[in-house]
């Protein structure tokens, strides 16, 4: 397991995205190298829908985030992953100082947030540390059901 891992599973591994200071975003890849959803087998699939829903769900009860974005951009790496992204309000109060726009959109703001909250350090946050700590235990719980 790598240091951010929360979850490692028979095909996917969940982790704390490592260059972002946002609590609670994760990236969902497959333990095998594929860039296309239609090389997945169906357990493959399967555990990946599983991953995706029970991160989302891991993020509402644990963080509560306004918003939660899911998404698969593969522009930087063309190996199939996905972003589960929260949005909490904090940010959004930013985002909003710096973009006076009626509706927000979703993509624009996962850009900008990116590079707004990036980070270099070569090891977590406290804050990052503990997010990871209590979606691993909470993920863990779902895996087990």
């Amino acid at each position: 397991m790598s240091a951010l891992t929360v979850y490692s599973g028979k095909h996917i591994v969940i982790s704390h995205c490592r260059d972002c200071d946002i609590p609670g975003y994760m990236i969902i890849s497959l333990q095998r190298v594929v860039s296309e959803l239609g090389e997945l087998g169906g357990d493959e699939r399967a555990e990946l829908m599983l991953g995706l829903t029970y991160a989302e769900r891991a993020l509402h009860s644990v963080f509560a985030p306004e918003k939660i974005y899911i998404m698969r951009i593969s522009e930087l790496d063309p190996v199939l992953h996905f972003h589960v992204f929260p949005r909490y309000a904090q940010a959004t109060q930013l985002y909003l100082e710096e973009h006076a726009e009626p509706v927000i959109d979703g993509a624009f703001f996962f850009s900008w947030a990116r590079k707004r909250f990036s980070s270099v350090l070569p090891q977590p946050t406290p804050d990052i540390g503990q997010a990871q700590s209590i979606l691993q235990k909470t993920l863990g719980t779902y895996f087990l059901q």
